[in-house]
This record gives C-alpha cells, sequence and structure tokens, in this order.
C-alpha cells in the first residue's frame, strides 16, 4: 500500500509540474530582432517568465542565445478559439515579434503596433517539443 501511495504522490507532482511549465518551440527560417539583438534563423524555445509583466524569454535551440521580450498588451480569449503561435512583423527594419498567442492557455500578449504599412505578417506555430514548426 506504501509503494502504491509514494507512487501515486510522484506521478501527481511530475504531472502538476508538467502542467506548470509553459515553455513551448518554434522554428523559424529567418533572422529577427529582439530590442537591438538579432536572432539567427532556427530552432527556438518561448516562455513565461512573468505574466504580471507579459515577460517573455525566447532562447535558441542550437546556440543557446536568449533574449527578454516584454509585450505590454494582453488579452484572454478561450484556449480552444486560439491556436499556439508567435507572430512575427516583418518589414524595412527586419522582423520583430509582435504576438504571442496562447503561450498560457487563453492569454494573447503582443507588441505595439507599428506603422509601417509596408510590413508582412508571418505566423509560426508554437509546440510542445522541439520538432520543426510549420
Amino acid at each position: 500500500m506504501k509503494t502504491i501511495l509514494n507512487t501515486l504522490m510522484l506521478t501527481t507532482m511530475a504531472v502538476t509540474g508538467f502542467a506548470a511549465d509553459n515553455k513551448l518551440n518554434f522554428h523559424v527560417e529567418f533572422p529577427f530582432t529582439i530590442g537591438k539583438v538579432v536572432m539567427p534563423a532556427g530552432q527556438y524555445s518561448v516562455e513565461m517568465v512573468t505574466s504580471r509583466a507579459n515577460v517573455i524569454q525566447i532562447k535558441n535551440a542550437l546556440e543557446g542565445k536568449s533574449a527578454f521580450v516584454n509585450l505590454p498588451t494582453s488579452s484572454r480569449t478561450s484556449s480552444a478559439e486560439q491556436k499556439a503561435e508567435i507572430v512575427f512583423r516583418c518589414g524595412g527594419a527586419g522582423c520583430s515579434i509582435a504576438k504571442v498567442a496562447n503561450l498560457v492557455g487563453g492569454s494573447a500578449i503582443s507588441a505595439w503596433a507599428t506603422q509601417d504599412p509596408e510590413a508582412k505578417i508571418v505566423a509560426v506555430k508554437l509546440t510542445p517539443s522541439l520538432t520543426k514548426a510549420d
């Protein structure tokens, strides 16, 4: 009986820890900037550092290079209605993060809109494993 209880407790703790992890992954074929830091094309992880200030960390899986982003605006929707994705705005000055949707269930955080009418929006799927994203 004690073995069963210990196993149940460890399983519960593992599931709770997994559920609390808000790290997802994505792959981009283009470089992008975070502030003044240029991040190369490649495989990345993204995770919420603090939801209070909407700060996320973007980390390059190959190089280990990381940067922090504060996305000042947030909204809530049904997590079933929204895909987990990271959205980039690409224009004459390069690409930058415009929005991260459903990193934490039902939330979307975004940057202030830029005034570049030529900017192209590129949405990249966030995945729970280090597989190449769409």
